[in-house]
């Protein structure tokens, strides 16, 4: 019970920052916080060839929707293909077979 305490607690802490950060992401606004993300978006933006002052259409937002659920896809069916090599497998879980996984 005290877990969900605390969690209830620091979930409702955190709503009011967290949306007023994503809504101002949306709107494009500048941030005092912009220095800490852009070193890491940057060379992500470069690797992958994307202007991030360019907007998506709605066949690239989707086609890009599509393709980042079938990269996680993928991650998540390796993870339980190779889980009982993998670190921090504290039950000693098998791995699955493709199908199942």
């Amino acid at each position: 019970m005290l877990e969900f305490i605390l969690l209830l607690v620091i979930v409702t802490a955190l709503a009011y920052p967290l949306g007023k950060y994503l809504a101002w992401i949306m709107q494009n606004r500048k941030m005092k916080i912009d220095p800490l993300f852009n070193w890491i978006e940057k060379p992500i933006y470069a690797l992958l060839g994307i202007d991030p002052k360019q907007g998506m259409n709605v066949k690239t937002y989707s086609l890009s929707f599509v393709i980042s659920c079938l990269v996680i896809g993928l991650i998540t069916w390796l993870l339980f293909m190779f889980q009982a090599s993998l670190p921090l497998n504290p039950n000693h879980a098998p791995n699955m077979s493709w199908d199942l996984a």
